[in-house]
């Protein structure tokens, strides 16, 4: 992406800021959201979508991924883990 790149999501296009702007006002980039599968203008980032008890704005700030439970396979959920994202400190 490249800033003012367009995002064609759920609701139409719109322009969107990578790693520079939150378009949706939820604190998460662009870049992360459009990278993640989510529409940074509609998703609610409160959402938990991988059920893993990390909510996807806590996946974002922890740089771990909302769609696997798991994220450093070492069979912990996120959620759970001290270390989400360093499967050799569990």
């Amino acid at each position: 992406f490249e800033l003012g790149t367009r995002f064609s999501g759920l609701a139409g296009t719109y322009p969107t800021f990578p790693d520079k702007f939150s378009s949706g006002n939820n604190g998460i980039s662009d870049f992360w959201a459009v990278e993640n599968g989510f529409d940074p203008y509609t998703h609610a980032f409160s959402t938990d979508t991988d059920n893993d008890g990390l909510s996807d704005y806590d996946e974002a700030k922890h740089g771990t991924n909302p769609r696997h439970e798991d994220s450093d396979g070492d069979e912990v959920p996120d959620g759970a883990d001290a270390w989400p994202r360093e499967a050799w400190l569990t």
